[in-house]
């Protein structure tokens, strides 16, 4: 599955990371109908308000929101049972199954900066895949003239002997910026699939 080959600092079980990343994809990680997260305020502002939905539900709050403690029965009344217990698993940081305001914005945080990460990598692995059609579709052009005037009839090794000042020229040109790419391909597609910022 897609969450378990993202690599975490922590141990994050598997199942919460994408029953997680389904609902974000899904409602797109909106406080509302018109607004998407787009910043680190903005996700604060989105723990606030599930946190205020959440206090809703909750009788007899303390004075002071670090106090307050959500527990599972809170969270059946906004979530499917069955996604209940892989939220509290994500939320709750040291395991003492109930959630706090902190650990939520924090969770919350988590989940926007994972998020933004993954938007960075889909964008650049697009880009690396663009330039990677061009470079395949360039070697099939080649090849498929090379076919073609075997097809006719014509003598495709004087044709490349005739040539070949010119693709010796363009391997001592262009050597090193072919190598460098190979290597550069090689290193994000292979090495480091997930990285950001890697070029």
């Amino acid at each position: 599955s897609f969450a378990s080959s993202i690599s975490f600092k922590n141990d994050i079980d598997p199942l919460a990371l994408e029953n997680l990343i389904e609902f974000i994809l899904e409602n797109r990680m909106r406080m509302d109908d018109a607004k998407e997260v787009r910043s680190h305020k903005e996700a604060k502002l989105f723990a606030k308000e599930i946190i205020r939905n959440l206090k809703a539900v909750k009788a007899n709050l303390p004075d002071k929101d670090n106090q307050i403690q959500f527990t599972p029965n809170d969270l059946y009344f906004f979530l499917e049972a069955g996604m209940v217990m892989p939220t509290l698993k994500f939320f709750d940081s040291n395991e003492t199954g109930f959630i706090t305001c902190q650990e939520i914005k924090k969770g919350v945080l988590k989940v926007y900066d994972e998020r933004k990460f993954l938007y960075k990598n889909l964008r650049e692995a697009s880009t690396i895949l663009d330039k990677l059609h061009l470079v395949l579709k360039t070697i099939s052009s080649v090849l498929l003239v090379v076919i073609l005037l075997l097809l006719f009839g014509q003598d495709v090794m004087s044709i490349l002997f005739a040539s070949s000042t010119l693709i010796l020229a363009f391997a001592f040109v262009f050597g090193n910026s072919l190598k460098a790419m190979y290597e550069s391909l090689l290193f994000l597609c292979a090495h480091h699939p997930f990285d950001v910022g890697d070029r």
